[in-house]
């Protein structure tokens, strides 16, 4: 079993890109991890172990822009806007910065670089004043080889993940938001000195969200996450708080 106690600061920034709407993030994390596992004794048999650790991960960058539906808009054009259906393009990259240790069991860095696209896009529905969306994100990760996974292991591969994430969220009144979202991973097996781990990914979970405007520039959202279906064996449960302050 892992609790993970994970902290992000995440930077968003829109511009204009000719008459596109692009945007960056840039999403540093700090986490602290405690973990509870069974560990071989010499004599035969096993122990359980207690083991914590904390540090920084491999932080996250990422670029998008509109490809359809999506156009530059200064502030008094964006309150005149009706939206209509969206698509994107999107890039990001973890940078193998984060605290890595191969002679610990636990890691917030990954020693190796991942990158992931995606088509993410966005479908307005009903009344634009209630501000329903349905917004559908599929996308892959890309890993690169961990040159230094521990265990007396010279190399680690994984293969690539595909992963869809689904939001539909309506907005109730002027402070008031709420959102059910579905996210499905499929395969990010890794492989050790070219022997499969047996640990592919194929999970689906759920979550659900609300949100409050504190002002027109500060809110706050609580999210729970839970699996709701596996093949993997993966067990989960997820408590997310997040502050927004726009600027």
């Amino acid at each position: 079993d892992v609790d993970a106690d994970v902290l992000l600061g995440i930077y968003q920034r829109g511009f204009a890109i000719g008459d596109r709407f692009a945007e960056i993030w840039v999403v540093p994390m700090w986490a602290d991890l405690g973990a509870q596992v069974d560990v071989a004794r010499a004599g035969g048999g096993s122990i359980i172990r207690s083991i914590g650790e904390s540090g920084f991960g491999d932080p996250y960058l990422a670029f998008k822009i509109g490809l359809v539906g999506a156009p530059a808009l200064t502030l008094p054009e964006f309150m005149k806007h009706r939206p209509t259906f969206q698509l994107y393009a999107y890039g990001g990259v973890y940078v193998p910065i984060g605290d890595y240790d191969s002679g610990r069991l636990l890691n917030f860095g990954t020693n190796g670089w991942a990158y992931r696209l995606g088509l993410p896009m966005v479908l307005p529905l009903g009344d634009p004043r209630r501000q329903t969306n349905l917004e559908v994100h599929p996308g892959f990760t890309f890993y690169g080889d961990n040159d230094d996974p521990g265990g007396g292991a010279a190399n680690q591969e994984q293969d690539p993940l595909f992963q869809v994430e689904s939001h539909l969220s309506t907005h109730w009144n002027a402070k008031w938001w709420s959102s059910i979202g579905l996210r499905y991973r499929k395969g990010g097996e890794t492989s050790t000195d070219s022997v499969a781990d047996g640990n592919e990914q194929d999970v689906l979970g759920g979550e659900l969200t609300m949100g409050y405007a504190f002002t027109p520039h500060l809110g706050l959202q609580a999210t729970y996450g839970d699996v709701l279906a596996e093949s993997d064996g993966s067990q989960s449960t997820m408590i997310r708080l997040r502050l927004n302050y726009v600027f």
